[in-house]
């Protein structure tokens, strides 16, 4: 059932309905929303749009494409300002014997919203009786929304997977980056305890410096101030005792002044001894407190080299504890790196099993699907005037598969076009693809491939022919000969038992070429292992085929393909002993009595 709104009209394929019946209506400026509604019971022409019943599908600008199968109804359709419609398929007989109403809202371009109803219901439907079982399509519908949600489960997986690895790498580059932070704020406090270490280092170097300095400086005035005052002493000494003497001396005669002289080098020589005494003294004083300096400035020095050899064991250690550190961060660093990317791996190849497992169960399950859908869809016998749901795109007819208890039990090729359809088609040759010069067995039970060149099977042929009593087959074949198009056609035909060897036979030929299997009629079948025909050597074996030779043939159809002289797929009133390029055999029930 289609509801379209198409140029001026709403139109509803399928059913009939009101709008039918109305007049036609100007296009309006915007469609708002096209709905469709089901109702129970049988609709009348007159409907109240307040009791429209159960919405089953709406389009709107908000959504306006839609396509799903749900509860055996496949629903499909869009909303433009060019061609709106929906589109139901339906499944169930119950949904088939309801009503159903299509409503159609509308705004023009003064904003007034307009809404158009038209009921639809089941006509009476004529069916069409053909030679066959009529097959149903829900099973099939509601397999393809179980792969549907199959698909979307598969999806969903893939999604997951995708923000796994997401996260995965996330925290890498998280962790990546807290491992540089936690580096660089390791380095800047090592290089900060070195400056530290430096500058103290350098503090206590000048403060050395600037003792020992300070301490020469005050040995250096000590020992001038001390001198001085000695050279002070002496001057006064000598003044005093020229100022004091010298009227003495005067008065004095020469006998005295030589005594007082004498007396005076003596007092003079005690005064530089005891001057010298003192000069030694304080000489000897000076050089203890310089000795007492200068091992105080060794032993502070001595202090300053133990602190200065202690710090640089404590750099040596916090160096060594630093390149331990940073060498055990690396190590942290690569086996987390390592781990991680074992973990992304295992969850990479994880993802990739689940995907590949995923995948091969679709394609089972696809496969399966298809091959269940196929068996269901699929003709089990082949008949005149019949149609086929499943489409065999690689096969030249629809292809037959048989129930077990059927006629031929074996798949088959089932021609449906030519001449009204239902012939099965037996033998088939374009190519040199299948070879045909093969033994008794595998003409008894057929070989090849249906899409291009097979041999159906002796056996499965005799059992199609003879299956009922009253049944009459015909016989038709196609040739190809210097791409023309020849066929002939034999009113009966049939094939008798293994214990016969197959006999063929045929008659009431028709066709536009000379007749050249009649002959055949009545000979026995005959291969390069079992020899039935009429003549002294074996035909099959002079002709590189396998036929119902006489003695030997006029056509010889199973041939080696190309091949002259009467020994390829050959028929003497076309081709004389030449080989044609594609032949096929098929056969028709032709009446019952």
């Amino acid at each position: 059932m289609r509801c379209v709104e198409e140029g001026h009209v709403m139109n509803i394929q399928g059913r009939t309905s009101a709008f039918s019946r109305k007049q036609k209506k100007p296009l309006p400026n915007k469609f708002t929303s096209l709905t469709i509604f089901k109702t129970s019971g049988i609709p009348s022409p007159d409907f109240d749009n307040n009791d429209l019943g159960e919405m089953v599908a709406t389009l709107t600008p908000e959504q306006p494409h839609l396509q799903s199968v749900a509860n055996g109804i496949k629903v499909k359709g869009q909303l433009n300002t060019i061609r709106s419609y929906l589109a139901l398929e339906l499944f169930k007989k119950k949904d088939c014997l309801a009503g159903f109403v299509c409503q159609l809202q509308t705004v023009d371009s003064g904003g007034a919203e307009t809404f158009t109803s038209a009921r639809v219901y089941q006509d009476q439907t004529r069916r069409v009786q053909v030679d066959g079982p009529v097959l149903t399509s829900h099973v099939a519908i509601h397999i393809l929304d179980l792969v549907h949600q199959l698909d979307a489960k598969i999806t969903g997986n893939g999604e997951i997977v995708k923000k796994l690895e997401s996260k995965m790498n996330t925290l890498k580059s998280d962790f990546n980056s807290e491992i540089k932070r936690v580096s660089e704020k390791l380095e800047n406090k090592m290089q900060n305890f070195e400056n530290r270490v430096e500058d103290k280092i350098a503090f206590a170097e000048k403060d050395l410096r600037d003792s020992l300095a300070y301490l020469q400086t005050q040995m250096a005035e000590t020992f001038e101030n001390k001198l001085n005052g000695l050279v002070l002493k002496a001057a006064l000494f000598t003044n005093t005792g020229q100022v004091g003497f010298m009227p003495h001396v005067n008065s004095l005669d020469d006998a005295n002044l030589m005594v007082l002289t004498e007396y005076l080098k003596v007092q003079q020589q005690e005064a530089l001894g005891n001057l010298s005494v003192v000069s030694h003294n304080l000489v000897e004083r000076q050089c203890n407190e310089t000795d007492h300096l200068l091992f105080d400035i060794q032993r502070q020095t001595n202090s300053h080299s133990e602190f200065l050899g202690n710090l640089t064991k404590s750099i040596d250690a916090v160096t060594d504890i630093n390149t331990e550190l940073i060498d055990q961060f690396a190590s942290l660093q690569q086996n987390f790196v390592t781990s991680f990317n074992s973990l992304a791996e295992i969850v990479r190849n994880s993802s990739k099993e689940r995907n590949q497992s995923a995948q091969n169960d679709t394609l089972q399950i696809n496969q399966t699907l298809e091959s269940v859908i196929i068996r269901l869809l699929s003709p089990t016998r082949c008949y005149r005037g019949l149609v086929t749901v499943v489409s065999h795109p690689a096969y030249p007819y629809p292809v037959v598969r048989p129930s077990p208890d059927s006629i031929p039990t074996v798949s088959h090729l089932c021609d449906t076009t030519t001449d009204g359809g239902g012939w099965i088609v037996i033998q088939r040759r374009s190519s040199a693809r299948v070879n045909f010069y093969r033994g008794w067995t595998a003409y008894k039970h057929g070989f090849g491939e249906l899409d291009k060149n097979f041999w159906l099977g002796n056996e499965h042929i005799h059992q199609i022919t003879t299956s009922g009593l009253a049944d009459v087959w015909e016989l038709r074949i196609e040739l190809i000969y210097e791409g023309k198009l020849t066929v002939v056609r034999y009113g009966t035909f049939s094939l008798d038992d293994e214990e016969n060897g197959y006999r063929l036979t045929v008659g009431d030929f028709s066709g536009n070429t000379r007749d050249s299997l009649t002959r055949h009629s009545g000979k026995q079948f005959t291969t390069f292992d079992r020899d039935n025909d009429n003549d002294s050597g074996n035909c099959a074996a002079l002709r590189s085929g396998a036929w119902w030779y006489d003695s030997c043939a006029d056509s010889n159809l199973n041939g080696k393909w190309g091949a002259k002289n009467y020994q390829g797929p050959q028929w003497s009133g076309l081709s004389w002993g030449n080989p044609v390029s594609f032949c096929e055999m098929k056969i028709r029930r032709l009446a019952t009595t």
